[in-house]
């Protein structure tokens, strides 16, 4: 894959989730899901909103960990391992590189499948339409923990965790982050993962603990 070396000051220029949101309009999550749906990777590929909810230090990376058993996803900061493997991308035009801002420790994609050539023309059209800073390229995996007729629902925590589970309706205050384009609903555009906002920039879960 035409990946770069992860770079720590790519995540730390991440911005709010909110504010990434208002740069979201159809006509471009159309062209997009065009794009990767004439490479036949729609099963593979989708794209999510560029955003973070916590400062790590340089020597971490945001760490995404699936549990099968419990039904849910947990991302956290953790120090960089050889056993990770990227999942969500940002492409920076100056390198013509896919740099990666997220990782995953199991449930490996199958990177082997990843065609250059589709790479290579979503990030220009990304770069074309400004959207370099507000859509990444995303590794489709969560969806093991999907059933028919859901989403998945992201909750963060004050203890640098984000929790994400799967929901069959959004609730108030959530906010679209990654989009699939596989055909299933939506005109092809499907929303599979939101995030729930206090409203303050802050993201937290709901009044239930987290285990």
């Amino acid at each position: 894959m035409a990946t770069a070396v992860y770079d720590p000051f790519v995540y730390e220029k991440l911005r709010e989730v909110e504010l990434v949101a208002e740069e979201v309009q159809e006509k471009d999550l159309a062209e997009v899901g065009l794009l990767i749906r004439k490479y036949g990777m729609e099963k593979l590929i989708g794209v999510s909103l560029l955003h973070r909810h916590f400062d790590i230090n340089s020597d971490e990376v945001m760490v995404e960990t699936i549990d099968l058993q419990k039904n849910e996803s947990v991302c956290r900061p953790q120090p960089m391992e050889k056993d990770v493997f990227p999942t969500i991308f940002k492409f920076i035009d100056a390198s013509k590189l896919w740099q990666p801002v997220q990782f995953a420790n199991n449930l490996q994609p199958k990177h082997e499948f990843m065609n250059e050539q589709l790479m290579q023309d979503l990030g220009n059209l990304l770069k074309e339409r400004d959207l370099t800073d507000t859509f990444g390229m995303s590794i489709i995996k969560k969806d093991v923990l999907c059933k028919d007729g859901e989403m998945l629902l992201e909750e963060n925590y004050s203890d640098r965790v984000s929790v994400v589970r799967p929901v069959t309706h959004w609730k108030e205050g959530t906010i679209k982050t990654m989009y699939r384009f596989d055909g299933k609903q939506c005109d092809g555009c499907t929303p599979t993962q939101v995030c729930r906002s206090a409203g303050s920039g802050h993201v937290v879960g709901y009044s239930h603990q987290r285990n």
